[in-house]
């Protein structure tokens, strides 16, 4: 006697064509119906299904990946506006689902990211060098609001940020001071360091140098006094040529 079963799933494995418009057209046809089913189906056997999914993954791991891949790759756009709809839709829902997940596991999160950003630096630079070119005027006026709406946030940032990087602080406000008052460029040639400050050896390149070395010798770079004779100085300086034991 033949199995019925086996008999219909055989069938429809030699008529894969017919077995889909007729699938396609009972679903548009029985769509509530079949969704309840499948709801009801999935609450009942949710470890089964998980189960399933988990080992399908597992067997078939990198065929996944670069079907995903490629799905992505053909389909971005289409993928961008349908999350960017279904935000919208669920803003609220959703942020308190990421809110309660991130406060739940915060530690194994941060771990996850800064080992991937660790693994990842080119790819990640690449993609904000290409993501703030696409999107610079959204960026910018985002910055501009969040700047306005919260300034005693900004100054405490800006403050931190100061106190975390005193020599990057120093190069700034030389920059900054150098291109108010006279307005000359600031490339500097070797690194700032303690009790040191800024010479322009001509109107764009700085030589940091020793303030005492600094002020032994008066000098001015619009008139040209003492330029030559204070930037042989810098200059012995930056290259370890200069004896420090002369007393200036």
């Amino acid at each position: 006697m033949v199995d019925r079963k086996e008999y219909q799933k055989e069938w429809h494995k030699n008529h894969p064509d017919y077995t889909k418009q007729y699938n396609d057209k009972y679903y548009k046809n029985n769509r509530e119906n079949a969704l309840i089913k499948a709801k009801e189906y999935q609450n009942k056997n949710k470890e089964k299904i998980a189960e399933r999914k988990h080992k399908h993954y597992e067997n078939n791991k990198k065929r996944i990946l670069k079907l995903d891949k490629e799905y992505y790759e053909n389909n971005r756009g289409k993928i961008k506006k349908r999350g960017e709809i279904y935000y919208e839709k669920n803003k609220d829902k959703l942020g308190g689902k990421h809110r309660e997940y991130y406060q739940k596991n915060k530690d194994s999160i941060l771990i996850l990211d800064k080992k991937y950003q660790e693994e990842n630096k080119e790819y990640i630079s690449k993609r904000r060098i290409e993501f703030y070119k696409n999107n610079r005027e959204r960026i910018l006026k985002s910055i501009y609001q969040y700047r306005k709406d919260h300034p005693e946030r900004i100054k405490e940032i800006a403050k931190k940020w100061r106190i975390n990087h005193p020599e990057k602080t120093k190069e700034n406000e030389a920059r900054h001071r150098n291109k108010r008052r006279r307005n000359l460029g600031f490339n500097p040639l070797n690194k700032y360091f303690k009790d040191s400050v800024a010479h322009h050896i001509n109107k764009n390149d700085v030589i940091y140098m020793p303030k005492g070395i600094h002020k032994s010798i008066s000098h001015c770079l619009e008139t040209d006094k003492n330029m030559e004779e204070i930037n042989n100085i810098a200059m012995k300086f930056r290259t370890g040529q200069l004896d420090l034991d002369i007393r200036f």
